[in-house]
């Protein structure tokens, strides 16, 4: 097993942040901010839950997905959803001192993440289960909501298309 690292720059939306989350370890910059907007849309993502309330516990994580709000990195720290919070522009050699201060750890640190994993239950169950859900949630959309996400994607893509030119 490997231990697994990320960190966040800038703006982290709705499922989009459960990839970083879902790591070893998630640090966040100060101008970082975190959200998912999904319940406002009448939605949720898929992954939230499972890999969220691991990290800040299911109360919190139900806080975090039914309100909808956008968390400064600070905010999302003090709720357990960040592991640290450090300032603009060092996030990178954060995740390398880190990564060089555990070396002689590494083995010790891989048992306790596997341990608490284990702990956790099984996030290949719990993400299918969500899934299931996801899915029995979305064939009950109407019409107008399936048309507020198509927007959302549409805008989406926009980013994206103006971010990698």
């Amino acid at each position: 097993m490997a231990v697994t690292l990320a960190t966040v720059h800038a703006k982290a939306l709705g499922g989009g942040i459960d990839p970083a989350r879902a790591c070893n370890v998630m640090i966040g910059e100060e101008r970082a901010s975190f959200s998912y907007p999904e319940i406002n849309y009448n939605h949720f993502p898929i992954s939230a839950v499972p890999i969220l309330s691991r990290h800040t516990g299911s109360i919190e994580a139900e806080r975090i997905l039914l309100s909808g709000a956008e968390y400064s990195a600070r905010e999302f720290f003090e709720r357990g959803a960040l592991d640290a919070l450090v300032p603009d522009g060092t996030g990178e050699d954060w995740i390398w001192n880190y990564a060089k201060r555990c070396l002689p750890t590494h083995r010790a640190r891989v048992a306790l993440f596997a341990a608490f994993s284990r702990r956790s239950g099984r996030l290949d169950a719990d993400l299918a289960d969500a899934a299931d859900a996801w899915v029995d949630h979305i064939m009950t959309l109407r019409p107008i909501e399936i048309s507020k996400l198509q927007r959302i994607a549409q805008a989406q893509e926009r980013m994206l298309s103006r971010l990698t030119r």
